[in-house]
């Protein structure tokens, strides 16, 4: 088994050339991956062909609209996809250790930058132990617009504490 060391001087792809790899793997089709790990079809056609000028191999036989994985893809994402979960699983139980003293606000960057970067500094003063997580979103989902239209703005957390 290869230690970390081994791989210092080994440059790994980004987990999101993987992501999209394994998700054209699974759906066939570039669009679908797309829809399911949110990115654009043009964008996961990206990442494939980044990916596979990095190996220096194809993965995919591609048929019109359709791809389906070669040997050389059906190899890599069977290596690929284990290691993928465990290295989810493993930061799911981090993040399960870590308790129930994170935030997490999505918003629209306009309403980030002036609203909330301000008041970032007087909350992590008075909350230190808290983790602020910032999720910049320059468009709602349909769930959020219907929740958002009904109910008043408000930021909510894992904590209730003194405002």
């Amino acid at each position: 088994m290869m230690k970390w060391n081994d791989l210092a001087g080994v440059h790994l792809p980004s987990s999101q050339s993987l992501r999209s790899f394994l998700a054209a793997a699974r759906h066939g089709s570039f669009s679908e991956a797309g829809r399911a790990v949110g990115l654009t079809q043009s964008a996961i056609s990206r990442q494939i062909s980044q990916l596979e000028a990095r190996l220096g191999v194809p993965l995919f036989v591609r048929a019109g609209r359709r791809v389906e994985l070669n040997a050389a893809g059906r190899a890599y994402a069977e290596a690929v996809e284990p290691a993928l979960a465990q290295i989810a699983r493993a930061s799911a139980r981090l993040g399960e250790q870590r308790g129930d003293n994170s935030l997490t606000i999505a918003c629209l960057p306009s309403l980030g930058m002036r609203w909330l970067a301000p008041r970032l500094p007087r909350l992590s003063a008075r909350h230190p132990e808290l983790v602020i997580n910032i999720a910049a979103r320059s468009c709602l989902s349909a769930r959020t617009r219907r929740r958002a239209s009904s109910m008043p703005p408000s930021i909510s957390g894992s904590r209730p504490g003194p405002g």
